[in-house]
């Protein structure tokens, strides 16, 4: 008998000679680590196999590497009693790895209930080439019957994309339990408590990988944004991208994608998520496809040698970046113009700019007036980058702070060299910008506000 079905606990559970047989060939092989046979690994390979009962995907997930020799012996035609060999050393350590993972958590693996947890959130993530995007909703009271699209909750007479960059910027506030909208979304409020959306520009090397490792990367930023959104909760995954959903679930024989579905169990497993992943067609997943094709054309920022040099001219060392993303921003903190991981909060202008926060500023040419006026009413302090186009419609109102006690100092510089452009590879501000920029440090903090 292999298994103990247990009526009272309802759930099942590897029998206790199964599971000693198990404990003892796996310390074996960790003692003799890497000395020991494809025999050997090939044996604790069916035992774990033979579990999948109870182990489910688990029982695939952390064996990947450990069945690559065992691949290695197949394709070779190498003797059963050989000695394990591999060209790549970090093959040894990755398979190791997975060895103690058993001898840690198979006890408290060894119990699966005869019913899944009902999910009480709900998310959905896609890719496109040059962003990851998606979209996770909190229910108040777990789902029975688990909605396989949230399209039909969007769709209206205005159509699908008016609301969905709607949602894209609504307020977000993060404080300890990590973002939670504030403002009223377009979703039944008797079935929905509230929804958050992930957005983010993939960078060069992202965009150049393929379509499953960019769609993992969607999940995982998603979840690791929500994560004390989830924290305890059963979450159920939507991916348009049959592949990566399998691997979610059993991992990959290319590290490189295996390496998200074990980030993804850890990170579940560390926080008490029940995680499940599960594919859609593409057609009942237009929201996050949405999501993931919108482009903010605006990430363009300043290299990292340049704005040390901002602070050792300025002396003023700023601790919040108001216009920037996740992976541009030159602070810990920062405002982004859509949820984004470790965001501050979505719309700058949203939020108070005033003590404790050291602002640092460079927005759009669009917003730098608004930002100075908005700077003034938060009676904050702050440096600004902006570029010297004196025809322009903010620099009015720049030159109106100039002669007051707000301006505590201004330069002019080159602007050669100190930009790095982001998604629009036709902007202006890139290594190649041709104008002066000027930098200014204002004091709005004895002002009366506005």
């Amino acid at each position: 008998m292999a298994w103990f079905f247990n009526f009272l606990t309802k759930g099942i559970s590897v029998m206790d000679h199964r599971l000693c047989d198990f404990k003892g060939k796996l310390t074996e092989i960790i003692e003799n680590w890497p000395r020991v046979t494809y025999r050997d690994l090939a044996q604790l390979l069916g035992q774990v196999s033979s579990m999948h009962p109870v182990l489910e995907g688990k029982a695939t997930l952390y064996v990947k590497m450990v069945q690559l020799f065992v691949n290695i012996r197949n394709y070779n035609n190498f003797a059963w009693e050989a000695q394990i060999s591999a060209d790549s050393e970090r093959l040894f350590a990755n398979a190791l790895f997975e060895l103690k993972f058993w001898a840690r958590s198979i006890d408290k693996l060894n119990f699966r209930s005869f019913e899944d947890r009902v999910p009480d959130c709900c998310a959905w993530v896609d890719a496109s080439g040059h962003a990851v995007g998606g979209v996770l909703a909190r229910l108040r009271t777990p789902a029975e019957s688990v909605p396989v699209t949230m399209d039909n909750w969007l769709l209206d007479g205005a159509g699908l994309l008016p609301h969905i960059r709607n949602c894209a910027r609504l307020q977000v506030d993060v404080g300890e339990r990590g973002p939670t909208l504030v403002t009223e979304h377009d979703l039944d409020p008797e079935v929905v408590q509230d929804l958050t959306v992930v957005h983010r520009n993939l960078t060069y090397l992202e965009k150049i990988a393929d379509s499953n490792e960019r769609e993992l990367l969607a999940a995982i930023e998603l979840l690791t944004a929500c994560l004390e959104l989830i924290r305890n909760r059963s979450v159920t995954l939507h991916f348009d991208n049959l592949n990566a959903a399998i691997i979610c679930e059993k991992g990959s024989p290319k590290y490189r994608l295996h390496s998200y579905a074990l980030r993804i169990a850890n990170l579940c497993s560390e926080n008490n998520v029940s995680f499940r992943a599960v594919w859609i067609p593409r057609c009942l997943n237009n929201t996050a496809d949405q999501i993931s094709k919108m482009l903010d054309y605006e990430d363009y920022t300043v290299t990292a040698n340049f704005f040390q040099y901002v602070l050792e001219l300025t002396g003023f060392i700023p601790n919040f970046d108001r216009f920037a993303n996740n992976w541009n921003t030159k602070c810990t903190s920062f405002n982004s113009a859509v949820y984004c991981l470790g965001s501050g909060g979505v719309d700058a202008f949203s939020y108070s700019w005033g003590a404790p926060t050291m602002n640092w500023l460079f927005p759009p040419p669009r917003l730098i007036a608004r930002a100075v006026l908005h700077l003034k009413k938060s009676r904050g302090k702050g440096v600004l980058l902006s570029p010297m186009w004196k025809g322009a419609a903010f620099y009015p109102v720049l030159l109106d702070f100039d002669h007051t006690q707000f301006l505590q100092k201004k330069w002019v510089l080159p602007g050669k060299n100190i930009f790095r452009r982001g998604a629009d590879a036709t902007s202006c501000f890139g290594p190649e910008f041709n104008s002066m920029v000027e930098l200014r440090v204002y004091d709005f903090s004895l002002s009366v506000p506005l």
